[in-house]
């Protein structure tokens, strides 16, 4: 049977490729826009990205890059809006695929016990990859501390 997965432009890639963590913080329309050709560039070859895109809609998408759109961590109703348009579906459309709660995150770890986290907004979170994301946020800032630090210290 065949699975558009294994068909995919990003299957070969490394996972953390496709996290928004990854993405330049848009801080002014510029560098909106910016991010969007980064994106667009990611996935812009891909010869399943509908299927990607379908199955993006379907499930709650947050904090990765799916058929060529960011969807962030918080606030993901313009990309999906975006990602409608780019697709050709209507509001009507959408609706009919009632959005399914996720079971699984995106690295496949279970949405379940203490493994997931339950938002105000009612998005359910990899606890597992929070806790990763976060400790490699942190891991990168400590890295650029020091390097700041060593070229301080060989200035002086």
């Amino acid at each position: 049977m065949f699975d558009w997965r294994d068909a995919a432009y990003c299957a070969t890639e490394h996972v953390e490729a496709y996290t928004t963590d990854n993405l330049p913080e848009p801080t002014a329309r510029h560098e909106c826009t910016m991010r969007a050709r980064i994106v667009e560039k990611l996935c812009g070859p891909c010869p399943v990205w509908r299927e990607c895109g379908m199955e993006a809609l379907q499930y709650d998408t947050r904090g990765v890059i799916r058929a060529g759109i960011a969807f962030p961590d918080v606030k993901v109703g313009s990309a999906r809006r975006r990602l409608m348009v780019r697709l050709g579906l209507s509001v009507d459309q959408l609706q009919e695929k009632a959005a399914v709660p996720r079971t699984h995150c995106d690295r496949d770890h279970e949405l379940v016990g203490d493994n997931v986290i339950v938002r105000k907004d009612g998005a359910r979170l990899c606890r597992a990859c929070s806790l990763a994301r976060g400790a490699e946020r942190r891991a990168k800032a400590r890295a650029q501390r020091e390097s700041r630090l060593a070229l301080l210290r060989e200035a002086a």
